[in-house]
């Protein structure tokens, strides 16, 4: 008489469909979109998801759509409210504080870790960020009141971010890595529904940026630590300026 085998007990933290290549597939796909949507800033802050809706734009049962939405939750970036399902999360003044106190915490440590000891791969991924947002900046118009907005926008944002990332997957820490990514999404989902990143602004962060990086390439960690701590309180004040002043959703 055969004996069905039985699955291995699922570990802590291992995603409820990984034991089922079909079911990890759809619940990849269904994440990886509406991860998408959330960062572009598609959803603005407060919007309701509805499952049914979403299960037919995408072609997917509801199922992968709820763990995925599982999923999104435990990154912060939806709320799961009873009787409404999931909801596009607000960043309150106390989430982009603790954010950005963990990232100051982290990233300067990181900076005097690695100051004189990066790659040349590394280093070339840091130049080419500067330059990207160089290029970003040098395509609006030649007054400090111009504002970043739509494509040029999404891809600054991309490149900071880029930038930011290099630096602490430096350490190569994976922990670290991811959590420090969770609140760079947060914050990339609240800079694209809050406008206000005007030319001289951007040009600011990424001259802050370059010095930065001249820090880093000289062995000058401690140097480093201080730009890298003041950049990132810089960027704290202005979301907070943004939080007062802007869209109340």
């Amino acid at each position: 008489m055969s004996v069905k085998k039985k699955s291995p007990p699922r570990q802590s933290g291992e995603s409820p469909l990984s034991v089922n290549p079909r079911g990890r597939s759809l619940l990849r796909q269904a994440y990886e979109e509406l991860r998408r949507r959330l960062t572009s800033g598609e959803w603005p802050p407060g919007t309701r998801l509805d499952y049914q809706r979403l299960s037919v734009e995408l072609g997917l049962s509801t199922t992968p759509l709820r763990e995925a939405m599982n999923h999104l939750a435990s990154e912060g970036l939806v709320e799961l409210v009873p009787r409404l399902g999931a909801v596009v999360k607000r960043l309150s003044r106390q989430d982009l504080v603790e954010i950005f106190e963990i990232r100051e915490a982290f990233e300067t440590y990181a900076a005097t870790r690695i100051a004189g000891r990066l790659s040349s791969r590394r280093l070339d991924l840091l130049e080419a960020q500067v330059a990207r947002m160089e290029d970003i900046i040098a395509r609006l118009p030649a007054t400090g009141g111009a504002i970043l907005d739509g494509e040029n926008l999404a891809e600054f944002l991309g490149a900071d971010r880029a930038f930011h990332l290099v630096i602490i997957d430096a350490l190569e820490n994976e922990r670290l890595s991811k959590l420090i990514e969770d609140g760079q999404v947060s914050v990339l989902m609240f800079n694209t529904a809050n406008p206000g990143h005007t030319l001289d602004l951007i040009t600011r962060a990424n001259q802050e940026h370059a010095h930065i990086l001249a820090a880093l390439k000289r062995g000058d960690s401690l140097e480093a630590s201080r730009l890298l701590g003041s950049h990132i309180r810089n960027s704290l004040e202005g979301k907070l300026e943004a939080l007062r002043s802007g869209p109340k959703f």
